[in-house]
């Protein structure tokens, strides 16, 4: 999943995602696809307090 349709599936919520492919150059990570992992409403359910 890019970052945009993760965007568009999850707005105004917090996401936790795997990087599936990625590359580094200069030392700049940069992620290509991704895949959720969790997503939450807000701070308080994402920090589980």
């Amino acid at each position: 999943m890019k970052w945009s349709e993760v965007r568009q599936n999850f707005p105004n919520q917090i996401v936790l995602v795997e990087a599936v492919e990625s590359s580094s150059e200069n030392s700049l990570r940069t992620i290509q696809e991704m895949a959720v992992i969790n997503d939450f409403r807000d701070n308080l359910e994402a920090s589980g307090i």
